[in-house]
């Protein structure tokens, strides 16, 4: 087993299921610092309200010193356990944060994905179908999907993908405002 990190750093934290907020407001006891990123996840069905979602379901960030408050840590309320090997927890960069910080916090909650209407044009953003453009169709009932027809030289073809790999074409994204 290698010494732990005598400083404070930030670490991976495995949640339980939906209890992101459960182990962050019980860690904030042990004085740590804690970092949830949310993903603004649309609105809720007759409410008009947005709803959010952790953007790492099961997962937040805790800045604490390991060689001090790794065992506090591991057995708080909500917490199954913190990422690491066999050798102990593995810190996360400060520029990982900051960048989940800054793509995050910078556009409200996440990315703001606009209402897709039929006849959209749309530019898929990741995944094995990044940069292909089409035109958005219809939400399928799983409520995370949509159907696009997708344009490609001389062919077309439609396409179920994960409605945030999508941005409405021409749209403000977090990366082209900073």
């Amino acid at each position: 087993m290698t010494d732990l990190i005598d400083e404070a750093v930030w670490y991976a934290v495995n949640t339980r299921h939906r209890q992101e907020v459960r182990a962050a407001n019980n860690l904030t006891a042990w004085g740590v610092e804690i970092f949830i990123p949310w993903l603004r996840a649309g609105r809720v069905p007759g409410g008009g309200i947005s709803s959010k979602k952790p953007f790492f379901p099961c997962y937040i960030f805790v800045r604490f010193n390991a060689a001090r408050l790794l065992h506090q840590i591991r057995y708080t309320r909500g917490v199954l356990s913190v990422v690491g090997s066999l050798c102990g927890p593995i810190a996360v960069d400060d520029e990982i944060i900051r960048v989940c910080r800054v793509r995050t916090e910078n556009c409200g909650e996440g990315p703001i994905r606009d209402e897709l209407r039929r006849g959209d044009r749309v530019t898929i953003t990741e995944g094995p179908l990044k940069d292909l453009e089409g035109i958005f169709e219809k939400h399928l009932p799983d409520g995370e999907r949509i159907r696009i027809l997708l344009t490609a030289v001389n062919y077309q073809a439609r396409a179920a993908v994960p409605k945030y790999q999508v941005l409405r074409s021409g749209a403000l994204t977090c990366d082209k405002a900073l």
